[in-house]
């Protein structure tokens, strides 16, 4: 039959005794060890460890179950190889830590007589530097030798050195032994080929083999229609173009002359009155236009007071005319009027008034469309029943062809 007794040992602490297991239970009545504690522990004096190889092996650890056990190191060790344990190194050391395989720095590839350096990122081997350096250099000729800690070496020395081109030939020239080479072999050769041979030469080229080309320009010819004006060119890419001197737009002055420019001809009239002073009466007569001052265009006629033109055309048309009466009078007017062929120009309309001796000049200028054979020619009459004269030197007629 399972005993259990039970102490009360201090304040709020009952031990627990199983007579039959021999297990001693603190706050616990069911002790599954010896010693079964439910509730924290405390070590009030704990002696020195023995020897080294007992600190090794007595590591205190406790089970998922709580039961306080001992592990050795190398068991630690092997649970960090196996990956259960984080013991992490990288390839600088080597060992694992267990007995018979330390930890210790890595050898890195070092033989013997080497050291490790670090060169920023790891440790590489390199040799030890000798204790002491010996060092002599010593020429003779053309050869330099040099002894360090025994180890000898030679070099030549350049006492001269020439270079020179011919050609595409390169050749040099070191203490007297001479080499070359044919630099052709190392470039492309440009080659220029001109397809103008005729023209100014605007600037020449020379190749890497000394070949001098010449660059020629184009010649532009130009031809022109004397007739038309136009000139025609072959353009660069050896296409015709032409290019009109005298536009054919509608209603352009502008002509082609006999050397085939643009020509604008001067066309122009003009006649005055030299005769004596007429007498302006109710009866409609025509002022007299007895000299032509100024004819150029060869399309004007002047003949009987009467200025024909003989070719159609927009005109710009100024006449002017002048009256006087006797002193003495009273006010009267006379009328003037242009006609053309008979028939009064609209608005052409000229109203002088004189009195008591007075002279008086007016004008009028349009511009007008005329027929070939139009003939103008200046009317007049009086409005009044006085007679009244006119005045030759305001007496004028100006005919300009525009177009």
């Amino acid at each position: 039959m399972k005993k259990t007794y039970s102490f009360v040992v201090l304040l709020f602490t009952v031990l627990f005794f199983n007579a039959q297991s021999g297990n001693m239970g603190i706050n616990t009545p069911s002790p599954t060890h010896t010693l079964d504690i439910n509730g924290t522990l405390r070590v009030r004096k704990i002696t020195q460890t023995g020897s080294s190889q007992s600190a090794k092996d007595s590591i205190m650890v406790f089970d998922t179950d709580g039961v306080v056990k001992y592990v050795s190191a190398n068991s630690v060790v092997a649970q960090a190889s196996a990956g259960n344990a984080k013991i992490l190194t990288n390839n600088t050391l080597s060992g694992n830590g267990s007995t018979g395989n330390e930890l210790r720095i890595s050898q890195q590839g070092a033989t013997t007589g080497q050291v490790l350096t670090w060169n920023g990122t790891t440790w590489i081997p390199q040799a030890i530097a000798p204790a002491s350096t010996t060092n002599s250099i010593s020429t003779s000729g053309n050869t330099v030798t040099s002894n360090v800690n025994g180890v000898i070496s030679t070099a030549p020395v350049v006492n001269s050195n020439t270079l020179s081109l011919s050609g595409s030939v390169l050749t040099s020239n070191v203490n007297g032994v001479i080499t070359t080479q044919n630099l052709s072999s190392l470039q492309n050769i440009t080659t220029i080929t001109n397809t103008q041979t005729a023209g100014k030469t605007i600037a020449t080229y020379t190749n890497e083999n000394n070949l001098v080309t010449d660059i020629k320009e184009t010649i532009t010819n130009l031809n022109q229609n004397a007739t038309t004006g136009v000139i025609s060119y072959i353009k660069e890419d050896a296409t015709t173009a032409t290019a009109n001197v005298v536009s054919a737009n509608a209603n352009n002055v502008i002509s082609v002359g006999t050397d085939g420019g643009a020509y604008k001809e001067l066309k122009v009239f003009d006649a005055y009155d030299t005769a004596a002073s007429q007498t302006i009466t109710n009866i409609t007569s025509t002022l007299s236009l007895g000299t032509g001052r100024t004819n150029i265009g060869g399309i004007f006629t002047l003949a009987s007071n009467t200025v024909t033109v003989s070719e159609a055309g927009v005109y710009r048309v100024n006449y002017s005319v002048g009256t006087t009466i006797p002193a003495g009078s009273n006010e009267f007017s006379s009328r003037f009027w242009l006609e053309n062929g008979g028939t009064e120009i609209v608005n052409s309309n000229i109203i002088i008034h004189a009195y008591n001796g007075s002279n008086n000049c007016s004008g009028r200028n349009f511009i007008i469309q005329l027929a070939a054979g139009s003939a103008l020619r200046i009317r007049m009459q009086r409005v009044d029943a006085t007679n009244m004269q006119t005045i030759p030197s305001c007496t004028a007629l100006n005919i300009e062809k525009l177009n």
